[in-house]
């Protein structure tokens, strides 16, 4: 999978599966462990916002893009605010089903594959629709860890770093 779409991946788990906590740190991790990988940026969490910090700090990384949380709607900021860039996608909850959305609007983008929450479960699904791509990996919560399934499964793909969510 490409850099971007574990990005939304990871955002959409977050947003959808773990429980809304105010001011935390989402921060991955050494491959197969929970151990926390300084040496890659974190994700703080505040409010509604989402925001990437600089390596090793929770110092907000200014030039990159964030991303906030209206409602059903997740949508991309500028970088360094928390104004909605108009020019990218974001992402709509509508039950359990996360799916992209047109630039700029709410709509709902069928060219594109969604993610499914179901418990502690976050999979992907094929584009256009609500069911499930047993072709690509997921991700499972547990507890502080958000972690990478293999594909088709539920089962810890221990070959790549989780993320691990900190209260601060």
């Amino acid at each position: 999978m490409k850099p971007r779409t574990i990005l939304a991946a990871m955002l959409s788990a977050l947003f959808v599966v773990a429980t809304a906590q105010p001011d935390r740190l989402i921060c991955p991790t050494l491959p197969g462990t929970g151990v926390r990988d300084y040496g890659k940026p974190c994700y703080r969490e505040d409010g509604n916002h989402l925001y990437p910090t600089l390596p090793g700090t929770a110092l907000r990384d200014g030039t990159q893009p964030g991303w906030r949380a209206e409602g059903k709607e997740i949508f991309p900021t500028l970088p360094g605010t928390s104004i909605r860039d108009f020019g990218r996608s974001g992402w709509r909850a509508d039950g359990e089903v996360v799916h992209p959305t047109v630039p700029g609007t709410g709509f709902r983008d069928y060219a594109k594959p969604g993610w499914r929450g179901r418990g502690s479960e976050m999979f992907p699904t094929l584009p256009g629709t609500g069911i499930r791509d047993y072709g690509k990996p997921g991700w499972r919560t547990n507890g502080n860890l958000i972690c990478p399934t293999l594909p088709g499964t539920g089962i810890r793909d221990y070959g790549k770093p989780c993320f691990r969510a900190d209260p601060r």
